[in-house]
């Protein structure tokens, strides 16, 4: 099961200062330029950047739905498109090319919460910055209207767990025992409100 099974309940807090980042996200995408992510000073973290910079992310549309069902073992292609027609939902997905490689779906629930409640990225494009981007490109979508950011994600997903805390989330409270069918415990998590409302990393781990 993919890092990206962390199913992420959020209650979202302190992103405002991401409305800039947004817009000037929102002039790249309408040009038609990827997203680039900043290296790591070695030639992993080099690939990295550049197999981010190559990967598009968009919001999905209804057609989308059959390529998520077949990407995701969670998700039918019925459940995909649900989810993409949802009034209160957004859904982004990462494309090489024209391969799915990762997607991302966020509910709003005004006025300040977001719930996410999807993010999975292919098991052979993992440690690429896509899941950086696609949850960076969630939280610019939603970062005028988001005060804190609190996440719900599998005990036992330490790729997950070391994504978000590289980037500003923090552990919180005790975890939630046996939160998960299968009796796996669930990890809050919350973004550091000492930030200043870009997604960066802060360790090298």
């Amino acid at each position: 099961m993919s890092w990206a099974d962390a199913r992420v309940c959020v209650a979202v807090s302190r992103i405002r200062p991401l409305v800039a980042a947004s817009r000037a996200t929102a002039r790249r995408r309408a040009k038609g330029v990827a997203r680039k992510t900043p290296t790591r000073g070695s030639s992993g973290g080099r690939n990295a950047a550049a197999a981010a910079a190559a990967t598009r992310v968009r919001e999905a549309q209804s057609d989308d739905a059959e390529a998520i069902g077949a990407f995701d073992e969670e998700y039918t292609a019925s459940k995909a498109r649900d989810e993409i027609t949802r009034a209160i939902s957004r859904v982004h997905v990462a494309l090489d090319e024209t391969d799915l490689v990762g997607w991302l779906a966020a509910w709003h629930v005004p006025p300040h919460e977001l719930q996410i409640i999807q993010i999975t990225v292919s098991p052979a494009k993992r440690r690429r910055g896509i899941g950086r981007l696609l949850l960076q490109t969630a939280l610019e979508a939603y970062g005028p209207s988001v005060e804190q950011v609190v996440l719900e994600v599998r005990e036992d997903n330490a790729a997950a767990i070391s994504l978000y805390e590289r980037h500003g989330f923090e552990r919180v409270g005790p975890v939630r025992k046996n939160y998960y069918k299968d009796g796996c415990s669930a990890v809050n998590m919350r973004l550091a409100t000492d930030r200043d409302g870009s997604l960066v990393e802060v360790s090298s781990r």
